[in-house]
């Protein structure tokens, strides 16, 4: 680290009440960044960054604050979380660049995110916190994507990523790592229950049976629940997305095609 190099620590809580992770960054923030390491709150932190100055200024912040940070933010200053301090002491690596987020974590470190069949809203949620945990997000799914996160099962990206043989999560995955960074936690990415962080195989479909006895309905419709579906026991048009018949024949076969809804037999 060069000698020009500042550090503030942002908190509008008092020091003693500061949480530990924090306090253990400031003091290795202190060593790393030969001393030139205080403590600020958020008023004096908007100061500093409208200062014009020949220093590099680092700040140091609660990502359970961020709103609090728009303005250093949107003037793209260099803004982490006290776990990258941790994560790079501990890894002996270099700060990452900061590009147009703040990086509060360094979950993600490593990983390409694609994202597929949830609204705007949320997509730029998810993306906004895979940039702030590290990773990188595309927009199309190539080779490079390490994970696509779909809310339901089927699209185009979901077959895609399946012949490409990328991981397919929930939204929920992304949601539930930040909620650990918020707790300052430093999880991995595979942290959590893997399997459960999945996309479900059947997420998205609304599922009815036909032809079946009532033993094999039971069957079929715990089978469809375990894997993220919603059983119907009745076929209704515009609802059901999905019929699974004991045979596809006849009168039967021509009606879903009229209904739009896709057919299998187990």
């Amino acid at each position: 680290m060069t000698e020009d190099i500042v550090v503030r620590f942002v908190t509008n809580t008092e020091i003693c009440k500061v949480p530990s992770q924090m306090k253990k960054a400031f003091e290795v923030a202190k060593y790393q960044f030969n001393s030139d390491c205080d403590w600020i709150n958020t008023e004096n932190a908007f100061k500093i960054a409208k200062r014009l100055t020949t220093k590099s200024i680092i700040f140091i912040a609660n990502p359970t604050e961020i709103d609090d940070f728009s303005m250093l933010i949107q003037k793209r200053k260099k803004l982490y979380g006290p776990l990258v301090i941790l994560y790079c002491n501990k890894n002996n690596m270099v700060m990452p660049r900061i590009k147009s987020k703040p990086i509060f974590s360094l979950t993600l470190n490593g990983l390409i995110i694609c994202c597929s069949t949830m609204d705007e809203e949320r997509r730029n949620n998810i993306y906004n916190k895979v940039e702030m945990m590290g990773g990188l997000f595309s927009q199309a799914l190539t080779e490079n994507v390490t994970h696509l996160v779909s809310a339901i099962s089927g699209s185009k990206k979901y077959y895609v990523a399946i012949n490409y043989n990328k991981k397919i999560m929930s939204p929920t995955w992304v949601e539930k790592l930040w909620e650990s960074v918020c707790d300052y936690r430093d999880p991995k990415y595979n942290e959590f229950p893997f399997s459960e962080m999945k996309c479900p195989i059947f997420s998205g479909c609304i599922m009815s049976v036909s032809g079946f006895v009532s033993i094999d309905k039971i069957k079929l419709k715990e089978l469809i629940e375990t894997n993220g579906g919603e059983y119907s026991a009745k076929m209704k048009k515009n609802f059901c997305t999905h019929l699974i018949v004991l045979e596809a024949k006849g009168l039967l076969i021509f009606n879903l095609y009229i209904f739009g809804v896709n057919f299998f037999v187990p």
